[in-house]
């Protein structure tokens, strides 16, 4: 910007904030008297909203501010205008921001608020795929001079001369959005409309460039503005502001998620700057003088909306810690080739399963031998040990079923003290470290074909009790896991939605029967960081908010509204499928790569959002050496069967090699 540009752009703050100002409710006088009702029940909802936590946005779990921000925000379109708060406010080269989806704000001296221009920190083109085009001189050069006696009236029919709604045979709508964000309220009295034209000059600048087609893309095109880039998409049958918000949060947070943003920044002084508990939460604070991250992208609530927790209790690790499940109990030989692969990676944890079946094929009769091999081994490389336990023996159930609970749910807790005693921290066998008591029932096929309701749930918990007083009564140092359940999206009695059963296992008394709850967190086609309520909004991702990364979020909620917020949630289970074959996954798989991308963003997804409560995160899978591709596991896989890597792999490794993932 020009020094006389900036000159102007401090005389039009002054006049806009006299015919706008930031509390909508203030300076407004007699000349607004048939507003009056509107603007007061704008000027309650900011009263309420000032309540705390004040404007949260529950779906990224960020407030705005403080009233500074929250009247500029609210008086300019709020959400319309700016999308959610994705960020704490924090310093910037010696200003306080805010960043939100679409843009930023930042606090000036004299506690004026004013939109940080992000397009002067992201210089890139393309971003996450879209055909951003550059400004043109000969648009910036045509642009109103500051200086011109007219200067109000230049501007506005500038803006009114090169914007437009229909464009390259598109109905772009353009000229309509650019306005349309600034809330009409404030300009009835305005017969041509020209405050609103300036007030949104202050948001979005002078249009840069014309009008452009995507490339790639049919019926995709943009205009560039100096603060903002506008998008019209006619297959998603609209159109958008850009998320610059989001591509600066990424580049400080250094995401891989948009690759092509990724590829551009890496050589930024903003790049991967985001670093919890270093100084000023800094990677390298040098470079950007004046700034001090802290808690920048800590939410100031859980993202979906819950009740934040500060304090969880013992036992719990300063999580996220991570780990694999594996599956080399009958396979010797290949042992130490996958504990060596989690070592390199710097995981710390393995889960394996424990067949009740397989160690005591008779009543009080234990085979140890490959238990024994599998934990010792472990230990001795460094890595913990899950044992998930279920698959009953037959001698335990008369019906024949082949994966339910047993007749006698006793029998199950002497397993649990047997399993516990053994492996307890001083055994000469080696030493499990947690036990997952049971998995996925509310699944029927999980529960012996039983119909799954309020009442099975009740049966599990009482199972869960008493292999959690097992358990505690041979260590007190073993940590006891609820049973994973499947993220379903269904409620048919075959299958019951997730957090409904959660909610039943509360109400039957589970609280105080585990020592962390066991979630699983299938990916399905959603990317990591896509949030509950956009799940569910959205059919593109199945339509239900189970079927994402985050629907853990949900389930941590019902512990926290059931007193239980003070317990880690540890992800059992979680990961994405690329597979072709079977058709009843077909609809919800991604690419090798893409799983790559999804895998490294949900380690530090949760490293960034969900701590303390999160505890272990244990990937699925490792692949058993004798799987091929028809089995549906295979395709969950970061390695192939013969031990070498896939795309994942490789990226969780360099990821954790360069502190991508803490």
């Amino acid at each position: 910007m020009t020094d006389s540009r900036r000159w102007w752009a401090a005389v039009l703050l002054l006049t806009l904030s006299l015919i706008f100002p930031s509390n909508p409710s203030a300076g407004r006088g007699e000349s607004a008297d048939t507003d009056l009702e509107s603007a007061q029940d704008i000027a309650s909802a900011i009263e309420r909203d000032k309540r705390t936590p004040p404007r949260l946005a529950p779906d990224t779990g960020y407030a705005v501010a403080d009233d500074v921000f929250g009247s500029y925000y609210s008086s300019r379109g709020g959400a319309l205008t700016f999308g959610r708060p994705i960020s704490r406010a924090f310093m910037f080269r010696e200003t306080e921001v805010q960043l939100f989806e679409r843009g930023a704000l930042k606090k000036m001296p004299d506690r004026s608020v004013t939109v940080l221009n992000l397009l002067d920190l992201l210089p890139y083109a393309p971003i996450d795929g879209n055909d951003i085009p550059a400004a043109d001189p000969a648009w910036i050069a045509a642009m109103p001079l500051a200086t011109s006696a007219n200067f109000t009236a230049q501007a506005t029919e500038y803006i009114q001369t090169w914007m437009f709604d229909t464009a390259k045979g598109l109905p772009v709508g353009f000229k309509t959005r650019y306005v349309e964000t600034i809330p009409p309220w404030s300009f009835r009295n305005e017969p041509n409309n020209n405050a609103r034209f300036l007030a949104a000059l202050e948001l979005w600048g002078f249009p840069t460039s014309e009008v452009t087609l995507d490339l790639a893309r049919t019926g995709v095109a943009y205009q560039r503005f100096e603060k903002a880039i506008f998008m019209y998409d006619e297959a998603a049958g609209g159109t958008r502001v850009l998320p610059l918000g989001r591509y600066l949060q990424n580049v400080l947070i250094g995401s891989f998620a948009m690759p092509d943003l990724a590829e551009q920044a890496a050589t930024s002084p903003l790049w991967q700057q985001y670093q919890p508990r270093a100084t000023n939460w800094m990677r390298r604070p040098s470079e950007v003088p004046g700034t001090d991250l802290s808690a920048a992208f800590l939410p100031d609530a859980p993202p979906s909306g819950g009740v934040a927790s500060s304090a969880v209790r013992s036992p719990a690790v300063k999580g996220p810690e991570y780990g694999m499940n594996i599956f080399v109990w009958d396979f010797p030989q290949f042992i130490d080739r996958d504990l060596s692969k989690i070592a390199s990676t710097g995981f710390g944890w393995q889960k394996s399963l424990f067949q009740w079946r397989r160690i005591e094929p008779r009543k009080g009769e234990f085979d140890w031998e490959n238990a024994e091999r599998l934990v010792k081994a472990s230990n001795a490389a460094g890595i913990k040990v899950i044992a998930r336990v279920d698959f009953q023996p037959d001698w335990t159930r008369a019906d024949g079923a082949d994966h339910g609970p047993p007749d006698r749910y006793e029998d199950f807790g002497d397993f649990i003290y047997a399993l516990a005693d053994h492996f307890r921290p001083d055994s000469p066998y080696g030493t499990i470290h947690a036990i997952e008591l049971w998995n996925e029932p509310n699944l029927d096929r999980d529960w012996g074909g039983a119909t799954i309701n309020r009442h099975a749930a009740e049966d599990y918990v009482r199972l869960l009790c008493i292999g959690h007083e097992a358990a505690k009564r041979a260590s007190r140092d073993i940590v006891t896991i609820s049973a994973g359940l499947s993220p379903t999206g269904t409620s048919n009695g075959r299958a019951m939605d997730d957090t409904t059963y959660t909610q039943w296992m509360y109400d039957a008394g589970a609280k105080g029967c585990f020592d962390v709850l066991g979630v699983h967190g299938a990916g399905y086609k959603a990317p990591p960081w896509i949030g509950p309520q956009e799940l569910g909004a959205d059919t593109n991702w199945g339509g239900h908010p189970s079927f994402g990364f985050r629907r853990i979020e949900q389930l941590r909620d019902i512990m926290v509204r059931n007193g239980d917020g003070d317990r880690q949630v540890w992800l059992t289970e979680f990961g994405w499928s690329s597979d072709p074959i079977h058709q009843g996954y077909a609809w919800h798989r991604v690419t090798e790569e893409q799983k790559a991308l999804y895998v490294v963003e949900s380690y530090r997804w949760a490293s960034l959002n969900w701590q303390p409560w999160v505890g272990v995160m244990v990937l699925w899978n490792l692949p058993s050496p004798d799987w091929t591709q028809d089995r549906e596991e295979y395709w969950w896989a970061v390695a192939n069967p013969d031990g070498t890597d896939r795309p994942a792999f490789e990226a969780l490794a360099k990821a954790r090699a360069v502190g991508y993932i803490p």
